[in-house]
């Protein structure tokens, strides 16, 4: 990834160990540009290796020609291809490898491992040079922000994006969703769908003269689902606790639910938890029964506030120390007659 072209080669192994790919498939960049390179097996963990013959003389045993050579055991590798200043432009023959035997050479032999060769291809530089580093933050559930790096020449008239809910790349015809002026590298996107993948792309705007750069890209991320409305203690959602038998039911969820901010955790969960909140006053009752059916959750923890805040003591069975997974009621007990609780 990141040449002016690329390669995405999933085959399997081939017969005895060796695909020859050079004159079907190949990858292009320019001097000053890196080219990042990923290796990965089938199974297993390996040792990896790439090596390119920079002066087309029939090996690979001269300076620079070993672009990487691991010597531990990983499931996959990612290496980057630096080309040597100087190197003319034209076809360069690149061959990458994998050995899960131990350490090999370039001519092999190796016994449990794959030999595949491509074509690597030096070409000009562009008189328009993509950005690189694409990266997304400030998500939310209708927005985000997208940045970039600028390349070592700066585009003239700025950056041209593009976003999609599909993985599909733009072409050079592709019109832009958005620009930014000379020297901005950032772009907020709005309107967007909560819960859903987006995938976007970004290139150089150099102006009439030099035209646009090629697309970079895609990097994706996905949208937030929205926080219920219950989510903050102020907002707790009423229920009514009923005086016979008869019980009021409400469905709820903690999907997009965020921890509220200044509180403990509670004793049951560390760490980031989903809180959500409901308040129901006892009325003339000093014992409830709750009872919560989960849907999608393996377990839910519950604790009981007087205020927002102020977790109640002296309940039984104490605070947050009652699972409220199991269908059957779970009764909370000690309580205030016409006292308003809430319940986290």
């Amino acid at each position: 990834t990141g040449g002016i072209t690329n390669i995405s080669n999933a085959t399997g192994a081939g017969t005895g160990g060796y695909t020859n790919y050079s004159s079907t498939i190949s990858c292009s960049n320019y001097i000053g540009a890196s080219t990042s390179i990923t290796l990965t097996p089938s199974s297993g963990t390996n040792y990896f290796y790439c090596w390119i013959d920079w002066n087309n003389d029939l090996d690979f045993a001269d300076a620079n020609e070993t672009i990487f050579a691991t010597t531990t055991y990983t499931a996959d590798y990612t290496g980057t291809i630096t080309i040597p200043a100087g190197t003319a432009n034209g076809n360069y023959r690149m061959r990458l490898a994998n050995s899960w035997s131990g350490t090999i050479t370039s001519c092999g032999p190796s016994s449990n491992g794959e030999y595949e060769d491509y074509t690597f291809t030096v070409v000009a530089a562009p008189s328009c040079i993509a950005p690189t580093a694409l990266t997304s933050s400030a998500i939310t559930s209708t927005s985000a922000t997208i940045s970039w790096s600028a390349p070592a020449t700066a585009p003239s008239s700025g950056y041209q994006y593009y976003y999609s809910t599909s993985a599909t790349a733009p072409t050079a015809g592709t019109t832009p969703i958005g620009n930014t002026a000379a020297g901005v590298s950032t772009a907020n996107l709005t309107g967007l769908t909560a819960n859903t993948t987006y995938y976007f792309w970004v290139r150089s705007n150099c102006g009439a003269t030099d035209g646009t750069s090629t697309w970079t890209g895609s990097v994706s991320f996905t949208t937030l689902i929205p926080a219920p409305a219950n989510d903050d203690c102020s907002n707790a959602q009423l229920i009514s606790v009923e005086c016979s038998d008869a019980a009021t039911t409400i469905n709820g969820t903690t999907l997009g639910a965020t921890e509220e901010a200044g509180l403990a955790d509670p004793t049951c969960d560390i760490g980031t938890i989903n809180d959500v909140w409901y308040t129901f006053n006892s009325g003339l009752n000093t014992s409830i029964n709750l009872s919560v059916t989960l849907g999608t959750a393996s377990w839910l923890g519950g604790e009981i506030h007087t205020t927002c805040g102020n977790p109640a003591s002296g309940l039984f069975p104490g605070n947050c120390d009652f699972n409220l997974s199991s269908p059957s009621p779970t009764v909370i007990s000690g309580l205030m007659p016409n006292t308003t609780y809430r319940l986290r």
